[in-house]
């Protein structure tokens, strides 16, 4: 048997598991490790999928976050970041349509 899990991320339980692995001579054993060894990898790349997942998630609504601070909240805080400027950005919704207007002051 020449398998070959590659371990990302410095997995001690996958790389425990290979070395019993490589260091087997009864093959039934080693048939029981390969499995185990499956089972730990994909348990570790769902960990990855679902961490990535959730980074995405939380980067999305922190971005949501930011663009309604800045276009849609009427209070900036102490000091307008947009100047005296008060609406700089404005949204209309209609009948199936949605207008951005833009006011630039020269």
């Amino acid at each position: 048997m020449s398998h070959k899990i590659i371990s990302s991320g410095g997995n001690e339980r996958l790389e425990n598991l290979e070395m019993q692995y490589v260091s087997t001579m009864n093959w039934e054993r080693a048939e029981q490790i390969w499995q185990e060894m499956v089972r730990v990898k994909s348990d570790i790349d769902k960990d990855y999928k679902r961490r990535n997942l959730f980074l995405g998630i939380t980067a999305g609504i922190w971005v949501a976050n930011i663009i309604d601070v800045l276009f849609f909240t009427s209070d900036k805080g102490a000091g307008d970041i947009f100047g005296y400027n008060k609406s700089l950005f404005e949204i209309k919704s209609g009948n199936k349509e949605i207008m951005l207007t833009v006011k630039l002051n020269f």
